[in-house]
């Protein structure tokens, strides 16, 4: 049987058994130490202590000499969270039937992080694991059993960690120094709802089993830390998204149904397929000025204007919805001109999320948004009645039709419903706030998205020959969303 500790818990996280839990509680604190020190090491045995080694920022190599029930952890700066680390570790000194167990250890934050561990010794079988300690347990995510290996010739060893859609991905590897890594020999992902997210300290540590106070010596050396790709669109505590449009191919019709004429009770225009286009990684939605107006759905019609929809691609209840979008800008003339990005369930009932709307500049009321934008949640889609939507504008200090590109999002959580623009949270609205919200946005309901571009408003105004411009274009960089994960 080889260094597992009386026993080799299988994968899926299971909690080690006590002899390991002793160990974890070892490896913790050592860890935290490094953590807030920022130096190795090195906790003593009630019987004495060795001497800690200096810490190195930027550090390659290292060594230290330490006897059994030991924990020796230096710290090395990860400028990410997600990252990929190679050392070379190798010890000497070891008695027959002890073995010594070394960690990788990433995302670190406090006395809770992730690490893949190494475990060999003379003569036993050895083993690889990835584990996640958190709070003094430590739980296994995967483990591998080895073939026996000596444990006084280095071997080079690997952890690498990401997040991919908000869970933390491991994966482990060891192999001769020298040689080429071979494909991941272990992988892990940790969906559970104790996963760890946060932390980017990085550490290595050796343990050494056994009894008596003869010295056994850790070495590690040629420590590589690179910064994993960080795939696009990835968020710290999102993940990456699950629909991600970045408008990079020559079409829209794959992931959005586009809307064709469409003479719509709100929108001054008549909806013509040919306003929405795709090119040179931006989508546009265009409003046009009609050489010959027509009449339909009981409107002079002068613009045609831009909709498309994913109401038949992508839905879903709670997330985050981002675009980075430029407006019409107000120094062209954008007077009657309406862009929104919003989000309506799948089966059409109440409820409404427009991310943002904007209703050009100057508008016909008294009350000007001053280049600002609205977000707005809706209870009451169909009816109207009393106060049927709550709503907040932009800061003043951030004009949005400068003829620039913004970032406006949403995150709808079962706990609130909230808006940012630019980074900068500005508005939200708590389920507790109305009587209405469980029953609209806590109910499961799939909301999907849209996005248009509409020309006048009974409330806001209508177009200007002399402040609206022939053609206006609402161009969007990308549109991602992501799924909540309590």
């Amino acid at each position: 049987m080889g260094p597992a500790c009386a026993r080799h818990p299988s994968p899926g996280g299971h909690v080690l058994s006590h002899p390991l839990k002793r160990l974890a509680t070892v490896g913790l604190i050592a860890a935290g130490a490094v953590a807030s020190t920022g130096a190795s090491v090195l906790l003593p045995r009630q019987v004495g202590t060795a001497p800690a080694e200096a810490a190195v920022a930027g550090w390659t190599s290292a060594s230290w000499t330490a006897v059994a029930k030991q924990t020796v952890a230096k710290a090395y700066p990860v400028e990410s969270a997600a990252a990929t680390v190679e050392a070379n570790v190798a010890t000497k000194g070891l008695k027959a039937g002890q073995y010594t167990c070394n960690r990788i250890i990433l995302r670190q934050a406090g006395t809770s992080f992730y690490n893949a561990e190494l475990c060999h010794g003379s003569g036993t079988t050895a083993r690889l694991q990835l584990q996640r300690l958190d709070a003094g347990e430590i739980t296994v995510l995967a483990t591998k059993a080895l073939t026996v290996m000596n444990p006084t010739t280095a071997r080079r060893f690997a952890l690498e960690l990401r997040n991919v859609n908000g869970n933390p991905v491991l994966k482990a590897a060891q192999w001769a120094p020298g040689t080429a890594r071979p494909a991941w020999q272990l992988t892990a992902t940790d969906a559970s709802a104790a996963k760890l997210i946060k932390g980017v300290q990085g550490s290595v540590s050796s343990w050494v089993s056994g009894s008596g106070t003869h010295a056994v010596t850790s070495a590690w050396s040629g420590l590589s830390v690179v910064k994993a790709a960080v795939p696009v669109g990835y968020l710290e505590g999102w993940g990456e998204p699950v629909f991600r449009d970045e408008f990079t191919s020559d079409t829209l019709g794959t992931r959005w149904a586009v809307r064709d004429k469409l003479n719509l009770s709100y929108d001054w225009a008549q909806v013509r397929k040919e306003n929405a286009a795709v090119g040179g990684g931006v989508a546009t939605l265009e409003t046009r000025k009609l050489a010959q107006p027509v009449e339909a759905g009981g409107r002079t019609r002068e613009y045609s204007s831009a909709y498309i929809d994913s109401t038949k691609t992508q839905s879903q209840s709670y997330g985050r919805w981002e675009i980075r979008a430029k407006l019409p800008p107000a120094a062209d003339g954008n007077k009657g001109i309406w862009p929104a990005f919003w989000l309506r369930p799948d089966d059409a009932g109440h409820g409404e999320i427009d991310i943002f709307e904007y209703y050009g500049t100057p508008v016909d009321r008294s009350f000007s948004p001053g280049h600002r934008t609205e977000g707005t949640v809706h209870f009451d889609s169909i009816n109207k009645v009393g106060k049927y939507k709550v709503s907040g504008f932009t800061p003043l200090d951030l004009p949005l039709d400068d003829g620039k590109f913004h970032v406006w999002a949403v995150e709808w959580t079962p706990q609130a419903i909230t808006f940012f623009v630019d980074g900068r949270k500005y508005y939200s609205v708590a389920a507790s706030s109305d009587t209405r919200y469980k029953a609209v946005y806590a109910s499961g309901r799939k909301y999907n998205m849209r996005l248009n571009v509409q020309v006048g408003s009974e409330y806001w105004g209508g177009p200007d020959d002399a402040l609206t411009a022939v053609n206006t274009t609402f161009a969007v960089d990308y549109v991602r969303v992501w799924t909540y994960r309590p």
